[in-house]
């Protein structure tokens, strides 16, 4: 069975050093029992885009954590 996606919310102005730390306990060699992987914008969005984005990630995901 695959490991649980997680979905990382965070303020990519002002906690992206959260999404970093929390994703690099995630990544192979790590014990944690989810999987990580990059999805973050790389980009400013417009609103519209943006949001079908996230719901679409969102909805490939088994869990959600909140930097704030």
């Amino acid at each position: 069975m695959p490991d649980p996606r997680a979905f990382l919310s965070f303020d990519f102005d002002h906690d992206a050093d959260y999404r970093v730390m929390l994703a690099g306990q995630g990544k192979e060699k790590s014990p944690t029992p989810y999987t990580v992987a990059d999805w973050s914008s790389k980009a400013p969005l417009p609103q519209a885009q943006w949001e079908a984005s996230i719901k679409a990630k969102i909805n490939k995901c088994n869990l959600s954590i909140s930097a704030t």
